[in-house]
């Protein structure tokens, strides 16, 4: 009887271990909100800010624009790195490859005017 025992407890726990090891797997598997970043846009020649900067995070519809002292924020980001397009008219579109962090890490990007 002693041996039934601890063999049905044995395999209890090994199907619980498999359980939670799916679990933890499919929930790495899943990327999360891991943050945001902030920034400011400004003139590569000027150094002036620049309003009305469109930044996107590529292959999303996650994006914003740049504030009239050059300011932007992008929250609920997923992964650990994201590809920016930061474009205007007027300048050169540019593409960047930027850490998602908690908290947002405030970075300043240049834009060079198309000429």
């Amino acid at each position: 009887m002693r041996t039934a025992t601890k063999r049905l407890v044995t395999t209890a726990g090994v199907i619980g271990l498999f359980t939670a090891a799916l679990g933890a797997e499919s929930g790495a598997s899943q990327e999360r909100d891991n943050g945001g970043l902030t920034g400011q846009v400004v003139d590569a020649v000027t150094h002036d800010v620049l309003d009305s900067v469109q930044v996107k995070v590529k292959g999303s519809d996650v994006r914003a624009n740049s504030s009239s002292d050059g300011s932007f924020a992008l929250d609920k980001l997923v992964g650990n790195k994201v590809a920016l397009v930061i474009s205007r008219p007027g300048y050169k579109t540019r593409e960047v490859s930027v850490f998602v962090t908690t908290p947002p890490l405030k970075w300043t990007v240049a834009l060079w005017p198309a000429r």
